[in-house]
């Protein structure tokens, strides 16, 4: 089995293939097996590379998180190769573009209010929520409010000091695949911004 990945370093990607006999370990006294305490009087299970039309495979796309550095992938293509037997496959997508926080931003001072305004931009998937969080307090933000793509939240309970704003989002992946096609094929992700803020 031979699997080749090309992921960029701050992007976490993962190619995840499944199969009724991928991997295993057994007992006895059969050569090539492994011998595991728990598993004494167990039939050895045979190891062997399975054909891509035995497996599924999923992948799963992590972007963001605390440095803004993922707009600079966004567009640039990521494939996944699995080889077995003499036969290949390869799953191919474009890394959709992260979400950003506009406004407020990164290191600014933000007004404690009932309507403390958000602007942001997300696009490729659903966008699960925005969080304002202070010094021990958490406020959600309503999205789409007072217009798309814009939120409010009330953070006129939050004291004075050191906080952040985060924004997640379900991304909606276009995965491709060429060469012996798998037995099924999924795909999914989430994308995360976040910047800090000092509560005033």
């Amino acid at each position: 089995m031979r699997m080749q990945r090309s992921i960029p370093p701050f992007l976490l990607a993962l190619c995840l293939l499944a199969g009724s006999q991928l991997v295993g370990c057994g007992t006895g006294d059969t050569a090539g097996t492994s011998r595991a305490q728990s598993d004494i009087g167990a039939p050895p299970i045979l190891l062997r590379d399975p054909s891509p039309g035995q497996l599924a495979a999923y992948i799963n796309v992590t972007i963001g998180g605390y440095e803004p550095t993922t707009s600079t992938l966004e567009g640039h293509p990521f494939s996944c190769t699995y080889s077995a037997g003499g036969t290949s496959a390869t799953l191919l997508l474009t890394i959709p573009s992260a979400p950003v926080i506009r406004s407020p931003q990164d290191f600014a001072q933000v007004p404690r209010s009932p309507n403390t305004l958000i602007t942001y931009e997300a696009r490729g998937g659903k966008l699960l929520g925005i969080v304002a969080l202070g010094p021990g307090a958490k406020a959600i933000a309503h999205l789409d409010t007072p217009r798309l793509l814009q939120a409010t939240a009330n953070t006129s309970a939050f004291t004075t000091g050191a906080g952040s704003l985060s924004l997640t989002q379900m991304l909606d992946l276009q995965v491709t695949q060429t060469g012996t096609p798998f037995k099924s094929l999924g795909a999914g992700g989430t994308a995360m911004t976040m910047v800090a803020v000092t509560w005033v």
